[in-house]
């Protein structure tokens, strides 16, 4: 049964149980991972940002996911774009914060795809980026940025252009002009 699990950003008093990881924690107890991903390499999928942007999920709230699923038997790996492992030890995802690897996508240089044809027209084909394929399974951790008019625009991009190569994504964008 799936459920939606909410906890209020609100803090309502200055206590260690009233924070935002501690009610984080919470909705982690009660999401049952060991069900969904027992036994299995999970991709932990999220953007680590760049540039000088600033709106990610904060390594904290990583680490307390990371454990979660570790407690439910799972092997996690944060993954996120191939060349964005430079700017994930800039901004503090690195193994030794998060509690697991950080790898990309489509491995270190982007050549670790796998290339599938699509029925869509000017884009005969795509590259999925192998470990995101090759995981038992993916948690997507996303932030909601509100893309303009679009809301969770970027968590829904995390997934479509966050999967796939450097080269996949160019394409797709080119399809737009």
């Amino acid at each position: 049964m799936n459920r939606l699990l909410f906890a209020s950003a609100h803090v309502d008093r200055i206590a260690a149980e009233a924070s935002l990881p501690a009610k984080f924690k919470r909705l982690l107890d009660k999401a049952n991972l060991k069900a969904r991903f027992e036994g299995q390499r999970v991709a932990v999928k999220m953007h680590v940002g760049g540039g000088i942007g600033y709106y990610t999920i904060h390594p904290l709230f990583v680490r307390l996911l990371v454990e979660a699923l570790k407690e439910a038997d799972a092997r996690p790996f944060l993954v996120d774009g191939s060349f964005s492992t430079d700017a994930a030890v800039g901004r503090g995802y690195t193994p030794e914060v998060v509690g697991c690897r950080v790898v990309g996508a489509g491995g270190e240089f982007d050549r670790y795809v796998y290339t599938r044809p699509t029925p869509i027209p000017g884009l005969p084909e795509v590259e999925v980026c192998g470990n995101v394929v090759d995981a038992d399974g993916m948690l997507v951790f996303s932030h909601g940025k509100g893309h303009g008019c679009t809301g969770y625009g970027g968590a829904i991009k995390n997934i479509a252009m966050g999967c796939v190569s450097c080269k996949t994504r160019g394409a797709i964008h080119g399809l737009l002009g």
